[in-house]
């Protein structure tokens, strides 16, 4: 086998191995497939018209609710005689809260851009990243007075559709919780307003974490478990993933905080620079199910404690961010939350800072051919020709060379033989050769280099794939079979699941396969490699069945090129005719 095929070889099953192994899980922060065990219980989950049916009289309009307020300053409510109270509705163009009058806290959080996916219960409908009628998010505490179950009353009269307060009047002291939009924003303006805050510590809280849009029993998909992470500064962020319950404490200055699941996020950032108490616990999301990254969510409070010797300020705010985790939007906030989408390896040269920066490169062109073309198959097709143009010298070099190599392999043969007891000169005199016959043997291992300049790319494309909300749903007009290009393909289930395989039938994998197969037989000319044509087409198979559909559209169209590449660019050696004679020669 020659050199440069082993090494092609050992970078394929490298490859395998790594996209199978448990530090690539790590390195793209998921649980590693291994350590899960099937789940099976389903959560159930009102759908939106359920709730529109059930909630008569109970999430009305503002208009609905005019004269139906009543006076609750000083009403007071235990646990156990908990009744839903009203719940306030406000939205923007892209967003739409709900607003639970106990507690003032957001007990429902749509997205009215993104609808549940293909084969989820509620297809169609406007995904809802805080469903939590008991928790919410954004209740508050008050020195030692919890006011999660505390009765506020809803000012409507300084209230409208985009913006809705609640006062709650505390041992004589107003407590005042507003909640605010803007025009086609995904940031909720938080603010709660107190004289008590001048002299008591505020805490706010995020119990009910978020939803994932991407299963019907909530727990996380397979390489997408939620994940919070902090932000102490613009340029440094900490990753928090538990495997565990358990809590996670922080104290000091802060950008931010926030908490993804696969495609959606919500992050509290804290409008000034004052030291706060940081709390982050990990509570599974299915008590009856193995406790594990994919069925663990997390609780997120703030606090903010009183300053001595200075002037506290009787108010607290906080922008809310409540939508998708679009690198655009992210960027556009300006402090640095685009860093929750990708990450990569220090201690791999690195990779830390440039993985990401590659991965947004991947990102930025994927959308703007996109968006351009209105096709992301097609934006996928012009990234992989990009790649081959950029490395076609370098690959056009190493198949010229490898072509005649391969007919310089009579008088190799030739030369192997005349000086088999002598090794030393057998080398000198086949080097002599490719000297006379001016062929550099080193320029076939420049194949190579196209290879690893792809991997990264190939990597970073496999990830925005399966992370970024951007392609979340999109098909391509060429395969119309396909119903998402950042899932795996699945033509239909098969009743068994078949080791590494998987239990999906594919037909792109199938495509990418044969292309490979046929590249292969084009190449490899050696009989000891025949094995070679039919091992990695199979390998390759195997391998991207479970990959998104956009992969192996990649891989497919590249095979096609190279195909396309060595059928009518390679030149025929002139050299061929001449060495077969002398080896004929030679035999005599």
């Amino acid at each position: 086998m020659k050199k440069e095929t082993l090494l092609g070889f050992s970078i394929l099953l490298l490859g395998f191995w790594f996209f199978n192994s448990k530090l690539y899980y790590d390195l793209i922060g998921q649980p590693f497939p291994g350590d899960r065990q099937a789940q099976t219980q389903t959560v159930n989950f009102a759908s939106e018209a359920d709730e529109t049916a059930n909630n008569t009289g109970i999430v009305p309009t503002i208009a609905a609710i005019r004269e139906a307020i009543i006076s609750a300053e000083n009403d007071t409510l235990e646990v156990e005689e908990y009744i839903p109270g009203r719940q306030i509705t406000i939205e923007n163009e892209v967003l739409r809260l709900r607003i639970c009058e106990y507690g003032a806290r957001i007990v429902s959080a749509r997205t009215l851009e993104f609808t549940y996916g293909r084969g989820h219960f509620r297809e169609g409908e406007p995904v809802e990243l805080i469903s939590d009628t008991v928790a919410g998010i954004l209740t508050s505490q008050i020195g030692s007075a919890d006011l999660s179950r505390a009765r506020f009353v809803f000012d409507e009269e300084n209230s409208d559709e985009r913006q809705a307060i609640f006062n709650y009047n505390l041992n004589g002291e107003n407590v005042r919780k507003s909640f605010a939009l803007s025009k086609n924003s995904f940031f909720v303006d938080f603010r709660k307003h107190s004289d008590l805050i001048t002299r008591e510590q505020s805490i706010i809280m995020l119990d009910g974490g978020i939803s994932e849009s991407e299963t019907n029993n909530d727990l996380s998909p397979p390489w997408s478990e939620r994940v919070a992470m902090v932000a102490h500064d613009r340029n440094r962020t900490e990753r928090v993933v538990m495997k565990r319950a358990e809590t996670y404490n922080l104290t000091g200055q802060f950008n931010w905080v926030a908490l993804n699941s696969k495609y959606f996020a919500f992050a509290v950032i804290p409008q000034d620079d004052r030291n706060r108490d940081l709390q982050i616990t990990s509570f599974a999301i299915d008590e009856t199910a193995r406790i594990e990254a994919i069925n663990l969510n997390y609780q997120i409070s703030l606090t903010q404690r009183v300053q001595r010797n200075t002037l506290n300020e009787d108010f607290v705010n906080y922008l809310v961010f409540l939508g998708p985790a679009r690198h655009s939007d992210f960027a556009q906030a300006g402090i640095g939350l685009e860093r929750t989408l990708f990450r990569g390896w220090a201690w791999f040269l690195g990779a830390n800072v440039w993985f990401p920066a590659l991965c947004e490169g991947v990102l930025w062109f994927l959308n703007f051919f996109g968006k351009l073309i209105g096709d992301y198959g097609v934006s996928i097709i012009l990234l992989t020709l990009l790649l081959k143009i950029a490395t076609f010298p370098l690959s056009q070099a190493s198949i010229n060379s490898m072509a005649a190599m391969q007919a310089l392999q009579p008088k190799i043969k030739q030369i192997q033989e005349k000086y088999k007891d002598n090794k030393q000169l057998q080398q000198q005199k086949i080097l002599e050769m490719y000297q006379s016959e001016g062929i550099n043997p080193l320029a076939s291992l420049g194949g190579c280099i196209p290879v690893l300049i792809q991997m990264p790319i190939m990597i970073a494309l496999f990830i925005v794939l399966r992370k970024a909300v951007e392609l979340r749903g999109e098909t391509t007009f060429f395969l119309p079979w396909i119903h998402d290009l950042s899932q795996a393909e699945v033509i239909f289930t098969l009743p068994f699941t078949i080791p590494f395989y998987g239990n999906n039938f594919a037909i792109l994998p199938i495509l990418m396969a044969g292309l490979m197969f046929v590249q292969n037989k084009m190449t490899i000319k050696d009989p000891n490699q025949v094995a070679m044509i039919y091992l990695m087409p199979a390998i390759m198979l195997v391998m991207f069945n479970n990959f998104p559909a956009g992969l192996t559209l990649y891989f497919a169209f590249s095979n096609l090129l190279q195909i396309i590449q060595q059928k009518f660019f390679t030149k025929k050696p002139e050299i061929s005719t001449a060495n077969l004679i002398t080896a004929k020669k030679g035999k005599k």
